[in-house]
Parts: structure tokens; C-alpha cells; sequence
């Protein structure tokens, strides 16, 4: 394995441990504020931008936008990450934060399905059993933690 792989594979384990640890920090923050929603997401962004502008101030990032097509940033930015959090947010408060977690951990094999389904792909036997032993995991952590009302299924929803 060369040296770039071994760092694509760290940064891709780097990410998933913040995802994960962003539903459980984001599930306190949520109790704290009573499940005020936007109050949190209002926080998140207010922290998010003055972190931008700071890196900017800073000279580490470099903002740009002449010439650029702004409408279609704009657009971008009202479904990703405006929305996304929203829905993300509403559905975490209503499910429990390993939930989350474990539902995030099966949108590849989501994915996966729904290329088989809606664009006729085809999977090798043993893509088709590590999706089995996925979704057999999955099943199996929440059945063993859980506890009727601590989750909803318009939560799931939401969250997905």
C-alpha cells in the first residue's frame, strides 16, 4: 500500500469518527436546548462562519467569487448543508445519536441498492454479503439497545 493510500484511508477513518462524534455531541446540545432545533443550528452556523472568516483573516483559505455564478452557489447552499441540517437536526432530536450513526453507516449500502434497483448494477457475490453482514449488524445493535420510545420512526425519516 502506498504512502497516498494510507492517507486517503486515514482521512477517511478521520471523517467518519467526527461524523459519529458530531450525532453524539449534537444529541447533548439538543438536551441542553430542550430540543430547540434551530437555536442549535444557529450556533453551529454562527461558529461555522466566524471560523471562515477567521481562516480567510488569517490568509489559510481564500475566498474568490468573481466570475463566478453566484445564483447557483446560492442554490447549492439553500440544499447543502441548509437543508441537510434542518432535516438532519429535526430527525436527530427524535432518535437516539447511535441511531444515527448506524443509519448513517448504511446509506452505502443504500446506495448500492438502489443502483441495482434504478440503474440495473450489478454486485459481486461478496459485495452482496458484506451488504448482508452490514445491514445484519445494523439490525442487530438496535434490536439489542432498543428501548420502545426512544426513537420514532418520523425521526428516521427525517433524519435519512
Amino acid at each position: 500500500m502506498s504512502k497516498k493510500e494510507k492517507i486517503g484511508y486515514l482521512a477517511g477513518i478521520t471523517a467518519i469518527v467526527i461524523m459519529g462524534f458530531s450525532f453524539y455531541f449534537s444529541k447533548i446540545a439538543l438536551n441542553e436546548l430542550n430540543n430547540q432545533v434551530f437555536s442549535l443550528l444557529s450556533y453551529r452556523f454562527t461558529v461555522s462562519i466566524l471560523g471562515v472568516f477567521l481562516l480567510e483573516r488569517l490568509r489559510l483559505i481564500k475566498l474568490d467569487y468573481k466570475g463566478k455564478n453566484i445564483k447557483k452557489l446560492i442554490g447549492l447552499c439553500l440544499v447543502q448543508p441548509v437543508a441537510y441540517f434542518i432535516f438532519e437536526t429535526i430527525g436527530l432530536s427524535m432518535v437516539s445519536s447511535s441511531e444515527a450513526g448506524l443509519m448513517m453507516a448504511l446509506l452505502p449500502v443504500i446506495t448500492i441498492i438502489m443502483g441495482m434497483i434504478i440503474l440495473g448494477e450489478r454486485i459481486s457475490l461478496i459485495q452482496g454479503i458484506f451488504i448482508a453482514i452490514s445491514i445484519g449488524g445494523a439490525l442487530f445493535i438496535n434490536l439489542m439497545g432498543y428501548e420502545p420510545g426512544d426513537s420514532s420512526n418520523l425521526g428516521r425519516i427525517i433524519f435519512l
